[in-house]
């Protein structure tokens, strides 16, 4: 996957090239700015925050700045292209944030995993059964990964 490294007022990041998020990222410095700013202006000093869904990080990592060190931020992503991003991104920005890598569900299934060129934010997971699944870790209890 081509990249494209894109400075934001809440951080530095690491995007698919020519990804809608990436477009959003380098036009408004958010690919929604006003959920974001909504989304931070909830967040206080030492809050514990749980990303399910966590794509390249742009929430966690602007959300571990205003939680601090006395804040805990989980990041859950189950894409492995995207998470992967989310790691380099994690660490770019210094951020205090666990990356976790699976699906969050409330039981063991298979997926099938939809994609759509050019948004990356866009890809689906399916239950399937008949065998035709990408194989990876389900997460059913959260609060395995969050010191809570």
């Amino acid at each position: 996957m081509a990249e494209q490294f894109i400075h934001t007022p809440f951080g530095e990041f690491f995007a698919a090239e020519h990804d809608l998020i990436a477009t959003h990222l380098a036009a408004h410095g958010a690919h929604n700015i006003s959920d974001l700013e909504t989304f931070l202006s909830m967040i206080r000093k030492g809050d514990t925050i749980v990303d399910i869904g966590a794509h390249i990080g742009t929430y966690a990592v602007a959300a571990a700045k205003i939680a601090g060190p006395d804040g805990e931020i989980v990041a859950f992503e189950c894409y492995r292209p995207t998470f992967e991003l989310l790691q380099r991104n994690i660490k770019t920005n210094n951020a205090g944030v666990k990356a976790v890598f699976g699906i969050v569900d409330d039981a063991e299934r298979a997926y099938a995993v939809e994609t759509e060129e050019g948004n990356t934010g866009a890809t689906r997971f399916a239950h399937t059964a008949d065998g035709a699944a990408t194989i990876m870790p389900v997460i059913t209890n959260i609060r395995e990964h969050v010191g809570v």
